[in-house]
C-alpha cells in the first residue's frame, strides 16, 4: 500500500475545540462534521445534513474498555433523518461523524476501510453495533458476536 500524503482542514465553527468542527481533506470531495451528541439540535440546520452520505456514532463501551461504533449511512436519503431517530433510539454515543458525499456507498466504504471492515459487512451488521479498542490504533471493525 502507497502512503500518499494528504492536507486536513479542520475548522472550529463555534470558537470550541469540543464543539462543532467541519474538516475537509486535500483531493477529497465532501466535508465531514464532527460534533457531540448534544449539539445535533443546533447542527440539523447544517446543509451537509441534508445531503446523502455516511455517519459514524461513536461512544464509550459499558466496561469502559474503549468504544463502540455505529457506521451508518443516508441511503439515497439526508443524513439528518437518521441521526435523528438514532438521539431518540441509541442511547450509547456521545458523538457523531458525518460525511456527505455524492456518491454513498463510496463514502460508506471509506468508512469502513477506515476501520478495517467491509460496507458489506457493516451493511449485513446495520441495526446492531460494534466495538472498536480505544487508542490510536483503533478503527478495526469488530462485528458483533
Amino acid at each position: 500500500m502507497v502512503i500518499t500524503p494528504f492536507s486536513l482542514r479542520i475548522f472550529v465553527a463555534d470558537g470550541d475545540p469540543d464543539g462543532l468542527r467541519t474538516v475537509e481533506k486535500s483531493n477529497w470531495i465532501g466535508k465531514a462534521l464532527v460534533f457531540p451528541r448534544a449539539l445535533l439540535p443546533q447542527v440539523k440546520a447544517r446543509p451537509e445534513l441534508a445531503q446523502t452520505g455516511v455517519y459514524l456514532l461513536l461512544g464509550p463501551r459499558p466496561d469502559g474498555e474503549g468504544e463502540m461504533l455505529y457506521v451508518g449511512e443516508g441511503e439515497g436519503d439526508p443524513i439528518l433523518p437518521r441521526l435523528q431517530d438514532h438521539q431518540s433510539k441509541k442511547d450509547f454515543w456521545t458523538r457523531a461523524i458525518a460525511r456527505h458525499h455524492g456518491h454513498g456507498r463510496a463514502a460508506e466504504q471509506g468508512a469502513c476501510a477506515v476501520s478495517g471492515g467491509t460496507a458489506e459487512r457493516a451493511r449485513g451488521q446495520a441495526d446492531r453495533l460494534t466495538t472498536a479498542p480505544a487508542g490510536p490504533s483503533s478503527g478495526r471493525y469488530h462485528p458483533p458476536p
